[in-house]
């Protein structure tokens, strides 16, 4: 399909990709480092700190993943992090969520029936 399309529309259509991956990059790093100033006391006043640790954690994960055996440690990861075992997870949070919480308390919480519910 983008093989058909001409050099504009590739262009234009890269960017909006790499334009979508640093958007989501900067809003996970934007919450990960909201949520360690406020659950830790240690960081709560220094925004530069964790910011500065939290980069190089993120340096040394991406170091990780280019050594030599690299592709064997994306892969193992590609494995566990996309397979059925995340899916399933997911499933049963989902019932012990509705189960344990309730539908009718996740409705006051939310200002909407959540799912197919919603139109019932």
């Amino acid at each position: 399909m983008i093989s058909n399309l001409n050099s504009k529309t590739n262009i234009i259509f890269f960017l909006i990709i790499a334009l979508a991956g640093i958007n989501a990059l900067s809003l996970t790093i934007c919450m990960t480092i909201n949520f360690l100033m406020s659950q830790f006391i240690i960081f709560k006043d220094n925004r530069i700190l964790v910011a500065t640790l939290l980069m190089i954690v993120y340096v040394l994960i991406g170091l990780l993943f280019c050594t030599e055996e690299g592709l064997r440690i994306l892969n193992i990861w590609e494995y566990y992090s996309m397979g059925v075992g995340p899916l399933f997870l997911v499933f049963c949070e989902l019932i012990i969520i509705c189960w344990g919480f309730g539908l009718i308390h996740l409705e006051e919480l939310l200002d909407f029936r959540p799912g197919f519910f919603r139109y019932a």
